[in-house]
């Protein structure tokens, strides 16, 4: 039998799934990153300004939607902001990286 899931129950898994999302994401923007520095150290660094500005669109993205979680994911919600921030420094060395190697 099919039987309904309560509210709260739907919401808990709708922020899980949200988390899940999330940390997808931030793969993702990691991804960018390194497709970002083999492509600045291929010579295309128009190629590269494109992934880090992904990775940057990716990185106000996660901020901004973590801001929503609800209060009782909390471990979650921190272990998120740790890895965005860690997002935020290889972003800043990429852009660095950027400027120095496509002068």
């Amino acid at each position: 039998m099919n039987q309904l899931m309560e509210p709260g129950t739907l919401r808990k898994q709708a922020d899980r799934l949200c988390i899940a999302f999330l940390e997808a994401d931030i793969d993702l923007a990691f991804t960018f990153l390194r497709l970002a520095r083999a492509e600045i150290h291929g010579g295309k660094a128009g190629h590269a300004s494109e992934r880090i500005e992904k990775a940057i669109l990716t990185y106000k993205t996660v901020m901004k939607q973590s801001e929503m979680l609800p209060v009782e994911f909390y471990e979650e919600k921190c272990e998120i902001h740790e890895r965005t921030q860690r997002l935020l420094e290889s972003i800043v060395a990429s852009e660095h990286q950027l400027q120095i190697l496509a002068g």
